[in-house]
């Protein structure tokens, strides 16, 4: 299970084998290249990754995203 939690400035996912950096990207409304550059990586391959940091912005949106997401109920 793809169970997040939530820190002060980030979200710690656990990589699905169906997760890539643009699917990633979508889901938590963050670029790539900002997912790319707080994990330090060189690549777009996270299949390696049992885990990723999404960053955060500390808004209000993105807190309420989070707990919606982390309780299934995700509408679009």
């Amino acid at each position: 299970q793809n169970i997040e939690k939530e820190e002060e400035n980030f979200i710690i996912h656990k990589i699905q084998p169906s997760d890539t950096l643009n699917s990633l990207s979508m889901k938590f409304n963050v670029s790539v290249s900002k997912i790319k550059a707080f994990n330090n990586l060189e690549t777009n391959e996270i299949y390696f990754l049992k885990e990723i940091k999404i960053p955060g912005d500390g808004s209000i949106q993105n807190s309420l995203f989070s707990i919606l997401h982390l309780h299934g109920k995700l509408i679009k």
